[in-house]
């Protein structure tokens, strides 16, 4: 679905389609806030689902551990370093002395695992630093890497998933308008439905980057 399409699939569903020819100004609600939720409940789908997975390869600097994320990065999944993978290890256990060993603050061996700033996902930290030559590749969940704008402009998660942020933009556009006209209980209705492809799309990509060898053994 494109924007216009999303757009008129959220006037269909609260019932605001109609005004008069050439003058839509007795309409409830105008294309731009219609836009605004839409464009919000494409970033909120993310953040619920993390269906927007893409992999980038890091341009490695030898002796330096840490590297920027793009900006729309919401988290790391993983991280390949010179084709194997390392692990995400948390934030408090860097804090310690001594440094000869790899689990201890400072360690500037061969990498062994890397860390990220989980507050605002800007900066992954490996533990240890590359040398000349070490390759990385990192797997990432993020949001959209801009609003939809024009008409043609389509979202970015997958077209199957595109009805759930009508649902999102219906629920925020009835929100508080008029409870006596049940425009409350739509409101919520709309926001169920959104949770509920939210949740729905959210086991399937995980069952899709579940591992189905472990350890040797086909699951």
């Amino acid at each position: 679905m494109t924007l216009q399409d999303l757009i008129i699939a959220v006037r269909e569903a609260i019932d605001d389609r109609y005004a008069t020819v050439g003058n839509d100004s007795d309409l409830l609600f105008s294309d731009t806030s219609i836009k605004r939720h839409l464009n919000r409940g494409e970033r909120r789908f993310c953040d619920l689902t993390g269906f927007i997975v893409k992999e980038q390869a890091l341009t490695l600097t030898p002796g330096t551990s840490d590297y920027t994320l793009p900006d729309n990065t919401l988290r790391v999944i993983s991280v390949k370093y010179n084709d194997r993978y390392i692990y995400h290890t948390s934030m408090h256990t860097w804090v310690q002395t001594p440094t000869s060993l790899p689990q201890y603050a400072g360690y500037d061996g061969t990498i062994v695992a890397y860390r990220t700033d989980v507050a605002s996902a800007k900066t992954l930290r490996f533990i240890g630093k590359p040398a000349t030559g070490d390759t990385a590749m990192m797997q990432y969940q993020c949001y959209p890497t801009a609003d939809m704008a024009l008409t043609t402009d389509v979202p970015q998660i997958p077209a199957e998933w595109h009805q759930s942020l009508v649902d999102y933009a219906s629920s925020k556009m009835l929100r508080g308008i008029n409870a006596d006209t049940g425009d409350a209980q739509m409101s919520n209705r709309f926001y169920q439905d959104f949770i509920g492809e939210c949740r729905d799309a959210k086991a399937r990509l995980s069952e899709a980057m579940t591992p189905h060898i472990t350890f040797g053994w086909r699951s």
